[in-house]
């Protein structure tokens, strides 16, 4: 039976034989290393944008460029690590710890520089839900969309959409931002509160305690990024006790800072450290007394009514900074930790007192007749005392008396969490937070 085999190929022209493809040379192998590399990167990166988002306010847009550093030395660390386990008992073993430690010194360089670069981090804010959907949905779309026929179309159409989309967030907030706000933060025995104003502009007072559980990072700074904020309008030291002041720092650490506000110089640690602190990052600095006002914040009027002009020789908590925060029909007073001699000066003074929301001096430490007389003068609606588990006695029930004799209702971080007031300028309401601390 005949067999029917198939035709040989046809001969190259001129009767040359078939050369194969020279293997790529080691740059070859390099670029198309870091080609892949990129591209696994920015793959991963935009695939968890929305829990990274959601968990912690931020993106990394240099990421993917810092990963074709970090990662190939994550390798060659592991590696080397192998190799020195497994033949440590080898003499040609010994010089692998100090390629390890270049490695690494390496590794620890490039982290430094990349996290050094502008826009390495960039403060999103945690995204409402719609925008969510759209960041998941449009990635997935651009991702996966075969239309894009490169590579470097299909990641820059990534970037600019991610960018739209954050910048689309950004913008609505401010437009929905008419109310003046004051959140009490749950900071535990300590004091942090943020003012967001109408229009935008973020005033902070104090930051809680700092050392081992530092408020200021683990509280104050979350608190913030979470609604998006970037840079800080002013911050005010109210005195410089460690659990009002401690948590400061990490606040300057986290955030551009464009005015640093404190009252008279109490010789403490705190009070200079973040004095130089100003000063390295060449934050502008004012010194507060009373009738002097913060400019800057549209609508909204804030005044300081203690401490005095002359700096009274009363006890570091008499000195405190109080604010008077006046929009509309409506007023927080915000007090440290004043005692019954501030007390009595501001009531003799004539200030203006009056306000719907009294932050408590002093985590409501006990009041006497000129607290009463004080209080009266406030006739607050609500009362909120920020405190944490304490030996103190704090609130002392002779206070939180004369806070319901008062008419005000009693709000307490250390039963609610965080509270937050929200003024329209014409009635201010109030909104309990989860606990934080």
């Amino acid at each position: 039976m005949p067999s029917f085999a198939p035709p040989p190929p046809p001969a190259p022209p001129g009767g040359r034989k078939p050369r194969l493809a020279a293997p790529p040379t080691v740059p070859q192998r390099a670029a198309r290393y870091a080609e892949e590399l990129f591209w696994v990167s920015l793959v991963s990166i935009f695939t968890t944008l929305p829990v990274t988002t959601w968990n912690f306010f931020l993106v990394t847009p240099l990421a993917v460029f810092a990963n074709l550093a970090v990662v190939p030395l994550s390798f060659a660390l592991f590696f080397a690590g192998l190799f020195f386990f497994v033949f440590a008992g080898l003499p040609q073993a010994l010089f692998v710890p100090v390629v390890m430690k270049g490695l690494l010194s390496a590794f620890v360089a490039s982290l430094y520089f990349f996290e050094s670069l502008p826009g390495a981090a960039v403060t999103v804010g945690r995204p409402a839900w719609p925008f969510l959907v759209l960041l998941a949905g449009g990635s997935a779309w651009i991702l996966a969309d075969r239309r894009f026929r490169s590579r470097l179309v299909r990641a820059a159409c990534l970037y600019l959409f991610a960018a739209n989309v954050f910048l689309a967030q950004d913008a609505l907030r401010h437009l929905r931002a008419r109310e003046l706000t004051l959140t009490v933060l749950d900071v535990g025995q300590g004091d942090a509160l943020v003012l967001e104003f109408p229009g935008g502009g973020t005033l902070v007072v104090d930051g809680g305690k700092g050392l081992e559980g530092d408020r200021g990072r683990r509280v104050v700074a979350p608190f913030l990024k979470e609604k998006g904020v970037r840079s800080l309008d002013a911050v005010v030291m109210s005195h410089s006790d460690e659990d009002h002041a401690g948590g400061l720092p990490a606040v300057f650490d986290e955030f551009r800072v464009k005015n640093y506000f404190s009252g008279p110089d109490d010789g403490a640690r705190l009070y200079s450290l973040l004095a130089e602190t100003a000063a390295r990052q060449k934050v502008s600095r004012g010194w507060l007394k009373a009738g002097d006002r913060l400019e800057g914040f549209r609508g909204v009027r804030v005044d300081v009514l203690n401490p005095s002009a002359e700096y009274p020789a009363f006890q570091k908590n008499d000195n405190s900074v109080v604010l008077r925060a006046s929009y509309g029909d409506t007023a927080f007073l915000l007090t440290g930790d004043i005692g019954a001699g501030a007390m009595e000066r501001l009531n003799a003074a004539g200030l203006p007192l009056k306000a719907d929301v009294l932050k408590v001096p002093h985590h409501g430490a006990r009041m006497d007749d000129d607290g009463r007389a004080f209080v009266a003068g406030v006739a607050p609606r609500y009362a909120a005392v920020s405190v944490g588990r304490n030996s103190y006695g704090h609130p002392n029930p002779a206070t939180l008396s004369i806070l319901r004799a008062a008419g005000a209702e009693i709000l307490r971080t250390d039963e609610g969490g965080a509270l937050s007031f929200e003024s329209d300028g014409r009635s201010v309401r109030a909104r309990p937070f989860l606990k934080t601390a």
